[in-house]
């Protein structure tokens, strides 16, 4: 819900400290912001505005309002780009009270802006709306600067959870973006999308796996093997097969998402080099991906998970619905189907917990903290 718009009102929020003063504080960033042009000390500079941005969006409650918005349209370049950064994350700690009135400032500040200022504005809208403003956020998807379409590709799904289909589909045309930095934050972006998969997301994603700025095949190859896409596995194994000093970091974390057990060669191979290396980092992640990709694992993976949906249909059993499992491990889905509950929400069995330190109690209490609206069992 709407905050109040600007009010002339005192500063602190309810609880804080009230010996906070939202005009000496602003005052003092602003003397900030017209220093920035001409301070040999920049990193102090900005470790120093970042402290009093975060006094200011913590506790300085609807007094900002009126002290940054009218800075949107301030002639000096600095003002107006630390007003948005104020504003952007405004009464976040209390539920962004103020989402209303920041967001359509920003969204209008935007629209008539030169192409540094609609970064900042764009960027500050992102971190400031709500899913209601993710139509406006999205129309800047083909703007003519690429750090506007940059700060779409990274932010875009903060603004809606779970980000709906158009975010999506946003993130999709932005993956294909003529900017590399771009194409990286919008690959990354989706392939993080844990809760959403389908066959566009995927087609995005495996388009980018011959791409080679930045990390953005590695990102994609993260993407689709979280998914249980076989196409990444030929790419992992000539990566993860060749020069050990090549393998990026991604690479071992994608073959410990896709967990096949064609990798297990490739992966032996590679721990044994960083064990007698002593790259302890790199050891880690391909001792977990050889763990994950051993069909061994995997059987014992999917007999655990058959006791743990026993145990939840036998704990309620008669209360009206059921869980079923979906997909297999590590990607098995949990669900509750029947009675007032529908689908429920998507529980991951194997998010934060290996096979070794499995036990089906303890999943039992994890799905039900998931589910707090589950009456308990008679």
């Amino acid at each position: 819900m709407d905050g109040p718009g600007p009010t002339g009102g005192g500063g602190a929020r309810p609880g804080s400290d009230d010996t906070v003063d939202p005009d000496g504080v602003w005052e003092e960033l602003l003397t900030l912001a017209d220093a920035r042009g001409d301070a040999h000390d920049g990193d102090d500079l900005e470790e120093r505005t970042s402290r009093l941005v975060a006094v200011l969006q913590r506790d300085g409650g609807p007094r900002v309002l009126d002290l940054a918005l009218p800075v949107l349209a301030d002639p000096a370049t600095g003002r107006r780009h630390l007003a948005a950064r104020v504003l952007a994350q405004l009464g976040y700690d209390d539920g962004s009270p103020f989402e209303g009135v920041i967001a359509a400032a920003l969204a209008a500040a935007a629209r008539t802006a030169d192409d540094d200022d609609r970064e900042v504005f764009v960027w500050g809208l992102t971190a400031a709306g709500g899913a209601r403003w993710t139509a406006e956020a999205c129309r800047y998807a083909d703007d003519p600067y690429p750090p506007v379409r940059l700060a779409l590709a990274r932010n875009l799904v903060l603004m809606e959870d779970p980000p709906g289909d158009r975010c999506v589909a946003t993130l999709i045309g932005l993956s294909a973006d003529a900017d590399a930095e771009v194409r990286d934050a919008a690959v990354f972006s989706l392939a993080t999308l844990n809760d959403r998969d389908s066959p566009a997301i995927r087609a995005a994603l495996a388009a980018r796996l011959n791409d080679d700025a930045g990390d953005i095949r590695h990102e994609a190859t993260v993407g689709l093997a979280r998914r249980g896409d076989g196409r990444v596995l030929r790419p992992l194994l000539d990566r993860l097969g060749g020069d050990p000093d090549d393998v990026f970091r991604l690479d071992l974390e994608a073959a410990a998402e896709l967990a096949h057990p064609a990798l297990m060669p490739v992966l032996v191979r590679l721990c044994e080099h960083w064990a007698d290396d002593g790259d302890r980092m790199f050891l880690d992640l391909a001792l977990t991906a050889r763990r994950r990709c051993d069909p061994r694992t995997r059987a014992r993976a999917t007999s655990l998970e058959a006791e743990l949906v026993a145990a939840l249909n036998a704990r309620w059993a008669g209360a009206g619905w059921s869980v079923v499992a979906s997909d297999s491990y590590p990607r098995t889905v949990l669900r509750l189907r029947g009675g007032d509950v529908g689908d429920g929400r998507p529980h991951r069995v194997w998010d934060d917990v290996t096979v070794a330190d499995f036990r089906v109690e303890e999943q039992v209490e994890r799905f039900l903290y998931d589910h707090p609206a589950l009456d308990p069992p008679c």
